[in-house]
């Protein structure tokens, strides 16, 4: 099977079924790669599992991007505004030590769960945090890795996520900076992280 015929199938892109076939999920069959998924991913992490979302059905055209409603009241301008600027203080205070700076990560990993993903297009963090934010799924030669300071829109931090000539889609890359299975901040918000995207 194709992968791209599989994340159809799936219901996400085909560069994230690439990165979850580098992570063991196997490739041949739907049936195998759901078991995979199931027993490897999250419940949250799994399109379709998160409060308020629905897998497509097999080989359905993916609906068009809407934001998820935030709270009433909350500008999400304002909102990635805040968020942009605690992520420049937090990357000038990045912990060298792997644990402790995942701990650094998850209170910003929780507010980019309650952050549509669909107004999450012009958000812009310095590299360095971006590269920490999906440290767990990038590859050593990825060329985000060895960016300095510059503050990055999430679109231009996702084509420097891969090596070489590969490309990811900018709502994979707020994906992965959301934590994997370990790092994932829990949330039960009835808008949290629209999946349209994928």
């Amino acid at each position: 099977m194709q992968k791209k015929e599989l994340a159809q199938l799936l219901g996400i892109s085909a560069s994230m079924v690439s990165r979850l076939a580098k992570r063991g999920m196997p490739t041949d069959t739907l049936e195998r790669a759901q078991r995979w998924r199931k027993r490897h991913l999250e419940p949250g992490m799994v399109k379709g599992s998160r409060m308020g979302t629905e897998a497509p059905p097999p080989l359905a055209t993916p609906a068009p991007a809407t934001p998820t409603p935030m709270e009433p009241g909350i500008d999400p301008a304002h909102y990635r505004a805040a968020i942009e600027l605690a992520g420049q203080h937090l990357a000038r205070n990045l912990s060298p030590d792997p644990v402790e700076r995942e701990q650094q990560l998850r209170p910003l990993r929780g507010l980019l769960w309650l952050f549509p993903v669909a107004a999450a297009e012009p958000m812009a963090l310095p590299a360095p945090l971006w590269a920490a934010l999906c440290d767990h799924a990038l590859s050593d030669a990825a060329p985000l890795r060895t960016m300095q300071d510059a503050r990055m829109p999430i679109t231009e931090a996702a084509l420097f996520a891969v090596p070489g000539d590969q490309h990811m889609d900018w709502p994979d890359f707020f994906w992965l900076a959301l934590g994997d299975d370990e790092t994932v901040v829990p949330c039960n918000a009835p808008n949290a992280r629209a999946m349209a995207n994928e």
